[in-house]
C-alpha cells in the first residue's frame, strides 16, 4: 500500500512539473470558429492534423491565442485601448493572470408584421471573469442577468417546452424555459426574467491531458447545427476529462453531465421542489487517419436517476469511460436508460472544410448531416457554408420519455428534435471590423407523424406542438461592426424574414432590430 501511494505521488508530482500552460475555451460563436478552421486547413494541409476541432469549445492551447483574439491597430488613449483592444481589466504577475470584461447584450427592434405596437427587446447585463495561474490551473466564470420580450414564434416554443408543477390533478405547465439560457420567471404582461451563470475550472498537467470541472454546455460538429450534441440546451454541470494520443492524432474525450427534466418532485421542504434528474454520460474518440481527414465515434447515455417516484439504484456501469456503454449495458434496465451512436466525419480541402455526421438509433441510421463550408471565396474574407440536415421519426426517444435525449425539456441536438429535413445557407464577409452576415434556412416538418406518448419531453404539451408550421423559411440579414476581439463586442443591425405555413395559414414575420453585444454564446432563436 505504501509503494503504490508513493507511485502515485511521484507521478503527480512529475506530471506537476511539466511545462505546460493552462487552457481555456475559445467561445463557441462563429467569428472565433471561422479563425479556428482557418488555421486549421493550413494545420492539416501541411501534415497529419493534430488539432481536433469537432469538439467544441475548443480549447485556446490547440492555436496560439493571439491568432485567434487579433490586436489590430495602435491606440494612444486608455479609453480606445480598452474599447478597441484589450480586456476591459487585466491583473498579472509572474505566475498569475485575471481578465475582467462586461457582458452585455442589448437589443431593440419591431415586428411589422403584426399590430403588436410594443417594441422587442433583449436586454442581458453580465461580467465575465478568466484567469490563468500556476501554469497549470485556469478558471473561467459569467453570470448573465436577463429580461426579454419575445417574437410570437418564439415565445410559442419557450411557453411549450417550460417546467411542470405537481397539482392535485396531475401536473401544470408554468412559466418557459429559453434555449441557450435558463428558465424564466414572468416580467411585466408578456416578458421573461431570467438569470444564470456559466464557468469551469480546468487543470492541465500534461499535454497529453486535461481536466474540466463547470456549469456549460457543449457541441460536436463542424455544422451550424449539430444531429449529435448541441448548444442549443441550457447549461448542465459537467466533469470533463480529455487525453490525447499518438502524437496528438486520436482525441478521446469523456463528460459525465447532470441532466433534468423540468418535472418537480412531489415532496420537498425547500421553496422550490427539486426537479427530476438523470446522468448523461457522453465518449468522443476522433482520430486523425490522414492529413486532411478525420473520424470520430460519438456515444450518449441517458440514466434516469429519480422520477415522481423518488430515486432509483445507481449502476455503477455509467462510470465507465470507456466508448461502447450501449454494448455492453446490452438494452439497459427497462426504462431507465437511453443510447444513441454516431459519425462525425471532417475532411479539408484546399480552402474548404467536408463535414458529416451519421445519428445511429434504435438500431438504424436515423440521421444524416452533410456540409461544405468554403473559405475566402472569390475575394479575400468572403465565407459560404451549406448545409442538410436530416432527422428520422422518434430519434432520441426512450420508451420511457423520462430517459429521452434532452434537458431541461429541450433537445440536446437539434432544435427540431426529430422527423424533420432542413437545408441552410450562410453567407459571411468581413473587412477588417465590419462584418456582414446573411443566413437562410428552409426545414420540413412532419409533426402528425410523431409518436406524442414518447415525444413528450421533447414535446411537453402533448398534441399541441410547439411549432405552428409544417414548412418554415427563415432568412436574416446582419451588418455591424466588432469593436474588440478579446471579448467580441459588437453593434450590429438586422432583419428576419421568416414565414411559416401549415394547411392554408400563413404566419409571417418581418422583424427589425439593431443592438450592441458581447457575443461569447449563440442565441439559437433561429427555428
Amino acid at each position: 500500500m505504501k509503494t503504490s501511494l508513493k507511485i502515485i505521488t511521484a507521478i503527480i508530482f512529475v506530471l506537476m512539473l511539466n511545462q505546460t500552460t493552462a487552457q481555456l475555451n475559445i467561445p463557441n460563436v462563429q467569428s472565433y470558429n471561422y479563425a479556428v478552421y482557418k488555421l486549421f486547413l493550413k494545420d492539416s494541409n501541411s501534415h497529419y492534423a493534430s488539432t481536433h476541432i469537432s469538439f467544441k469549445p475548443i480549447s485556446d492551447l490547440k492555436y496560439e491565442p493571439s491568432s485567434i483574439y487579433i490586436d489590430e491597430g495602435k491606440y494612444y488613449y486608455w479609453i480606445t485601448q480598452k474599447l478597441f483592444k484589450e480586456h476591459f481589466l487585466v491583473f498579472k504577475g509572474s505566475d498569475f493572470w485575471c481578465a475582467v470584461d462586461p457582458v452585455v447584450y442589448l437589443e431593440t427592434g419591431k415586428d411589422f408584421s403584426t399590430n403588436h405596437q410594443s417594441l422587442r427587446f433583449w436586454n442581458t447585463r453580465g461580467i465575465r471573469v478568466q484567469a490563468k495561474f500556476f501554469k497549470n490551473f485556469g478558471f473561467e466564470t459569467v453570470i448573465y442577468e436577463t429580461q426579454a420580450n419575445l417574437l410570437n414564434y418564439q415565445m410559442n416554443y419557450v411557453n411549450a417546452h417550460g417546467e411542470y408543477l405537481v397539482t392535485n390533478n396531475g401536473y401544470k405547465q408554468d412559466n418557459a424555459i429559453i434555449p441557450g439560457y435558463a428558465r424564466t420567471k414572468p416580467f411585466g404582461s408578456e416578458g421573461y426574467d431570467f438569470a444564470f451563470a456559466s464557468g469551469y475550472f480546468s487543470y492541465h498537467p500534461a499535454n497529453w491531458l486535461n481536466i474540466q470541472a463547470g456549469n456549460g454546455n457543449h457541441f460536436i460538429g463542424n455544422g451550424h447545427r449539430s444531429i449529435l450534441l448541441s448548444d442549443f440546451t441550457v447549461n448542465y454541470p459537467y466533469f470533463k476529462p480529455e487525453i490525447l494520443l499518438f502524437n496528438k492524432r486520436l482525441q478521446y474525450t469523456v463528460v459525465y453531465a447532470s441532466f433534468q427534466n423540468l418535472y418537480r418532485l412531489p415532496f420537498h421542504l425547500t421553496p422550490e421542489a427539486n426537479y427530476e434528474k438523470k446522468l448523461g454520460v457522453s465518449h468522443y474518440a476522433e482520430f486523425s487517419i490522414a492529413k486532411q481527414f478525420q473520424i470520430g465515434f460519438f456515444e450518449s447515455n441517458t440514466w434516469v436517476t429519480t422520477d415522481s417516484l423518488g430515486t432509483k439504484p445507481f449502476n455503477y456501469l455509467a462510470l465507465n469511460p470507456i466508448i461502447g456503454n450501449s454494448l455492453l449495458k446490452g438494452g439497459g434496465t427497462p426504462g431507465r436508460y437511453n443510447s444513441i451512436f454516431g459519425i462525425n466525419l471532417t475532411y479539408s480541402l484546399k480552402s474548404s472544410i467536408l463535414y458529416s455526421q451519421l445519428l445511429f438509433d434504435n438500431v438504424r441510421i436515423d440521421g444524416i448531416q452533410v456540409g461544405l463550408s468554403s473559405f475566402d471565396v472569390v475575394i479575400p474574407e468572403l465565407n459560404v457554408q451549406l448545409e442538410y440536415n436530416m432527422v428520422g421519426k422518434n430519434a432520441y426517444l426512450a420508451n420511457n420519455k423520462r430517459a429521452n435525449y434532452s434537458h431541461s425539456n429541450l433537445p440536446l441536438a437539434h432544435p427540431l428534435g426529430n422527423n424533420f429535413q432542413e437545408i441552410l445557407g450562410i453567407v459571411n464577409y468581413q473587412r477588417q471590423r465590419v462584418f456582414a452576415n446573411f443566413t437562410t434556412i428552409y426545414s420540413l416538418r412532419n409533426p402528425s407523424e410523431i409518436d406524442v406518448e414518447h415525444a413528450t419531453l421533447l414535446y411537453p404539451t402533448g398534441v399541441v406542438l410547439p411549432y405552428d408550421a409544417v414548412n418554415v423559411w427563415n432568412n436574416t440579414l446582419e451588418i455591424g461592426y466588432r469593436f474588440n476581439q478579446k471579448y467580441n463586442l459588437e453593434a450590429y443591425l438586422g432583419f428576419m424574414n421568416r414565414i411559416s405555413t401549415q394547411t392554408n395559414t400563413a404566419n409571417k414575420t418581418n422583424f427589425a432590430y439593431f443592438g450592441i453585444r458581447t457575443k461569447l454564446t449563440n442565441k439559437t432563436l433561429d427555428w
